[in-house]
């Protein structure tokens, strides 16, 4: 989840979803998108990003990767990459 535009390929605006957060309360995500990820091994693309402009920060989780089978030899050089350039803009 992001609310940073400029990280995304695609856009989806059709996505109507409510996303509970730690305290409880429901936000809206106002896109469902594509994120273009620039690696040594090329652009990797990672699928059903949410767009929601309620929140602060980014929020990534390494579990969902590892299901859509972003693993490899170089899993943990490769997840550093993508946190730091997602974290860093």
């Amino acid at each position: 989840m992001t609310k940073n535009k400029d990280l995304f390929k695609e856009l989806s605006n059709s996505c109507t979803l409510k996303v509970r957060v730690e305290d409880g309360k429901y936000i809206t995500v106002n896109g469902k998108w594509i994120v273009a990820i620039s690696t040594d091994r090329g652009t990797k693309l990672i699928s059903n990003v949410l767009y929601v402009l309620e929140i602060d920060q980014n929020l990534f989780s390494v579990g969902q990767l590892v299901k859509k089978g972003y693993t490899s030899r170089t899993k943990a050089v490769w997840l550093k990459t993508l946190v730091t350039k997602i974290f860093s803009k």
